[in-house]
């Protein structure tokens, strides 16, 4: 059963979902997670794919995967969200269904070390998640952005972070409209695929630090 692209999925996990090879989809999947290159967020929707494709199984082991790392990120709530959505998916899994907030918690003090919430240097919207303060390094310009905000699982609904690279206001666009967003207030394109740059000055050497999973 072939399945729909969705925002955010890389084109090398498209094809991947698309020609059956699910499992295959749901390592690279986990690799470009693992590595910052996707959020948990952008990641998320392909469990829905998974179990529209009758692989629950397997969604449950991409969201139990997702949860792991969220709990890492130290944002116990989403992680156990998660978990919940993968027992859902999996009733069978009891390793998961015995999950709780202070066990997901627990793991950053047993030798899981904490990842960075903060990057910097060139940035797309497409790596970073969540929402916090951007800044540029050169000028100190700085504001706050929420990256993608997803809606219930199981629905084409959310809302995406952009910016227009004419003037560079940054601005939600619906899920919806991602493909064909329309234009910035200044009659500039929107998009998120660029290199960010600072509104202020232009400069491309930005500081994200991702305070809240949305």
């Amino acid at each position: 059963m072939g399945t729909e692209r969705g925002e955010g999925i890389p084109d090398e996990v498209a094809t991947l979902m698309s020609s059956g090879d699910y499992a295959r989809a749901v390592e690279v999947l986990r690799d470009l997670v693992e590595a910052r290159k996707l959020s948990v967020l952008e990641a998320g929707p392909v469990a829905d794919q998974l179990i529209e494709a009758g692989r629950n199984q397997l969604a449950a082991t991409l969201l139990g995967d997702l949860a792991d790392f969220t709990a890492r990120l130290g944002f116990t709530a989403k992680a156990m969200a998660f978990v919940r959505k993968a027992v859902k998916a999996d009733p069978t899994r009891r390793d998961l269904a015995e999950l709780t907030m202070e066990s997901l918690g627990a793991r950053v003090g047993k030798g899981v070390k904490p990842l960075d919430t903060t990057v910097t240097g060139r940035l797309s919207l497409r790596q970073l998640g969540g929402e916090g303060p951007l800044s540029c390094m050169a000028c100190g310009w700085t504001d706050r952005i929420m990256v993608f905000v997803h809606g219930h699982f199981g629905e084409p609904s959310g809302v995406l972070e952009m910016q227009c690279l004419a003037c560079g206001r940054f601005q939600g666009v619906s899920l919806a409209d991602a493909e064909n967003p329309g234009l910035c207030r200044c009659g500039g394109s929107l998009s998120r695929d660029h290199t960010l740059f600072c509104p202020s000055c232009r400069g491309t050497e930005l500081r994200y630090h991702m305070e809240v999973i949305t």
